[in-house]
């Protein structure tokens, strides 16, 4: 599942067969879709909705004012969570969450059942009912608080879960340089804080590719012309190396199914 500009304006969700090359349409509407994650092993999707178009202040416009939505596949239904969660869910559906400067957690895989379609107030007073936190939340609450940690990321920007759950990579702030990114790892019971990279540069896009265990991100290599670069960092050894350049980031053309 993806999110695209190819026939409406501003993006809707997509689901794409890899192996038929079939493009099906997942959502539609008059906000921006974007960020969608499966539900392990399951046909709930869950992505952001942006509901406000604003003007930017270097020029342009962007979407704003996120909020995040769970979609059955399978009926079409839609729930409106009343919320802006971000982050990658957890092999067992756990999902991270900040409320009030506090880092708890949901597990969406028990909560989807309570879920009610349609109504964003129901379905967040259910969310807030169900928080929780563990060790790993304390620890991530800690950093949030600007606690003086070693070497410690200055927030919470992206996340992805690796090790089968068991551990998470971190993608923050260098808290000596500010709106610079880097990646960090600590296992899933708070403890082995230690950083991946010294890059200091604009981050995004956290995916994470078990076979390996490898963690891939995009690197922004141009900033006026909005560039990209892809990268991955071995969590073994943290050896670091880039993958692709910008050119590998051209919008696709189809034809019959097939890209040029």
């Amino acid at each position: 599942a993806y999110p695209s500009e190819r026939t409406t304006n501003p993006s809707a969700l997509y689901w794409l067969d890899a192996c038929t090359r079939q493009v099906h349409p997942l959502t539609q509407s008059r906000f921006a879709d974007f960020e969608p994650r499966y539900l392990p092993n399951d046909t709930y999707l869950l992505f952001n909705r942006a509901h406000r178009l604003r003007k930017y202040s270097l020029g342009g416009t962007v979407w704003d004012e996120a909020s995040t939505y769970l979609l059955d596949e399978t009926t079409g239904s839609l729930y409106p969570l009343g919320m802006d969660l971000r982050g990658n869910l957890s092999p067992e559906g756990k999902l991270l969450v900040v409320v009030d400067g506090n880092v708890a957690y949901l597990n969406l895989n028990s909560l989807k059942s309570k879920l009610v379609e349609n109504d964003v107030e129901k379905n967040r007073q259910i969310l807030l009912s169900h928080i929780k936190q563990d060790k790993l939340c304390h620890f991530l609450t800690k950093l949030l608080s600007k606690s003086s940690l070693p070497d410690a990321p200055g927030s919470l920007h992206e996340w992805v879960w690796v090790e089968e759950g068991k551990a998470l990579v971190i993608l923050g702030i260098d808290p000596s340089n500010s709106y610079q990114f880097d990646l960090w790892y600590v296992r899933s019971d708070g403890a082995g804080l230690r950083r991946l990279t010294h890059l200091s540069d604009y981050l995004e896009c956290l995916r994470y590719d078990p076979i390996h265990q490898t963690v891939y991100f995009l690197r922004l290599e141009d900033p006026a012309g909005m560039k990209k670069s892809l990268w991955r960092v071995r969590l073994s050894d943290g050896h670091l190396e880039k993958v692709a350049d910008p050119s590998l980031f051209s919008n696709p053309k189809f034809t019959g199914g097939d890209r040029q």
